[in-house]
């Protein structure tokens, strides 16, 4: 028999992770581990130099744990980066950024974000719960297991996690009644399919993988960015006119995306544009032709020595057995990895209510605040106070939710997508209505903040939309989402 605690386990401590700790370890009957990979907290925000596009890294591949459970570094960002978000987009309950600093810029950067995400750690004391260096290698339901593998578990419960430890170099198996996946999204690229790719002799580099602007393979070349969203705008812009160390040595870049139609009219990008600097083209590769000349499906060619690709990522789960347990539907060949289900309301697999997805929502601006929500949701269906629907009811709402997708908004069968804004916003506010049920609280403190909330949102993305990529980060957003305003306790 075991303790009458419930046993959660936590996989990953980024935002996402940290946010559910908080919330999960806050009830006297649940006791939480947290497993992280890393040797610290913060998750994406927790910069790594290491990346596929620097040959001084290749070594690092045989001895990098997670390079070779996952076949690809973690880490995503670049040091120059700046954030997307206002800061206020990026807040958990009762600790807003200007609280660690009165100064704290509108825009941050990730050494401030990260900075934030300790800070956050710290209040709510969450680093005693995470077990560092740590890989999650499997995560099994127990009745699934063979008698075999059923003995190395320290008791029966729902699911038998098995981790390795990178300090300890041993292999531990643990039993939790519950499973929070918060490994994230932006970890594992999607590289598309291009025919003659063979044919190229120039560089190659997943936006995943681009660091430092001033690399060699970016000085002097002619550049050719694919994507149509913020990796590979956001490339361009630390190529044209980097927020911290100014403009780069390119010759030209030219940016090509299907859905790049809100460029056309920018007014920050004109000048580069008449210099001849930049090219915005909405169009797709259709081939490579020879060693340095790229044919897009307009039928223009063009001269390239460095393709950097903006595609995104996809999902993976290396630590689930999809055929013997089943617990979520997921080919990484069908809709470019994006899709995987069913989910009740897009973070519950229907099969196996017991395990929640955490922080895998493509939810622009309010991912952060879904999270939380999400957590607090997570705690008291743990508990006992939110009842979920019967099985029949999910699938009606999750079938509901891909017709939403395909036809009312028309954008890719990607079940965790929640843009465009219409969507993510209509999200969050059921999410709030499902939490208030049991959280309730202070309504008109609710009301404030989401209001202002959404018209900061509903601004950034007048001007993002308006193709002014650089102006939308220079806008005053403290006119709209005054400081003192912050999402506290005191309301769902």
């Amino acid at each position: 028999m075991h303790n009458s605690h419930l046993k959660v386990a936590i996989i990953g401590a980024g935002p996402a992770g940290l946010v559910a700790t908080r919330h999960l370890s806050e009830s006297p009957n649940l006791q939480v581990t947290v497993f992280e990979v890393k040797d610290d907290i913060g998750g994406l925000w927790c910069y790594d130099e290491k990346n596929e596009a620097d040959p001084h890294f290749d070594s690092h591949k045989s001895k990098d744990p997670y390079y070779q459970f996952y076949g690809n570094y973690h880490a995503s960002m670049y040091p120059h980066l700046q954030s997307n978000l206002p800061y206020f987009m990026d807040a958990f309950k009762d600790l807003i950024h200007p609280e660690l600093d009165e100064n704290f810029p509108i825009y941050f950067n990730i050494a401030q974000q990260k900075n934030y995400l300790d800070a956050y750690a710290a209040k709510f004391d969450l680093r005693k719960l995470v077990e560092f260096n740590t890989l999650v290698k499997s995560i099994r339901l127990y009745q699934n297991l063979s008698s075999e593998d059923q003995a190395k578990a320290p008791e029966q419960r729902r699911f038998i996690v098995q981790t390795s430890s990178s300090q300890e170099n041993k292999t531990q198996y643990h039993a939790f009644d519950y499973v929070v996946i918060a490994t994230g999204e932006h970890s594992k690229p999607y590289v598309p399919s291009i025919e003659g790719i063979e044919k190229f002799k120039g560089r190659i580099v997943n936006a995943k993988d681009f660091r430092h602007p001033n690399a060699d393979y970016l000085k002097d070349r002619k550049i050719m960015v694919i994507g149509s969203s913020f990796s590979a705008t956001d490339i361009c812009v630390q190529l044209l006119d980097n927020p911290y160390v100014g403009p780069q040595p390119v010759e030209k870049i030219t940016l090509v995306g299907r859905k790049l139609f809100y460029l056309e009219k920018s007014e920050d990008l004109k000048p580069f544009i008449e210099r001849g600097k930049l090219s915005i083209i909405v169009s797709e590769i259709k081939q490579v032709l020879n060693e340095n000349t790229i044919q897009l499906a307009d039928g223009s060619t063009h001269e390239v020595d460095t393709l950097i690709l903006g595609t995104g990522y996809q999902y993976t789960f290396p630590f689930l057995d999809l055929e013997k347990d089943k617990i979520i539907d997921h080919n990484p060949e069908n809709f470019r990895g994006k899709f995987f289900g069913p989910l009740y309301k897009r973070f519950i697999p229907i099969r196996e209510p017991n395990l929640f997805f955490l922080g895998m929502l493509n939810a622009g601006g309010l991912l952060f605040s879904i999270n939380e929500i999400h957590a607090m949701l997570i705690k008291n269906i743990i508990e006992g106070k939110i009842k979920l629907p019967s099985k029949e009811k999910m699938v009606q709402s999750f079938l509901t939710d891909l017709d939403d997708i395909r036809f009312k908004h028309k954008v890719p069968l990607e079940n965790t997508l929640l843009t465009p804004l219409a969507m993510d916003v209509g999200f969050w506010m059921e999410m709030k209505d499902w939490l208030e049920e049991v959280h309730g609280g202070d309504k008109k403190k609710r009301e404030e903040f989401d209001s202002a909330m959404v018209k900061a949102y509903q601004k950034m993305g007048e001007i993002f939309f308006a193709g002014n990529i650089m102006s939308v980060k220079k806008f005053d957003y403290n006119t709209i989402f005054p400081r003192s305003l912050k999402n506290s306790t005191e309301f769902a």
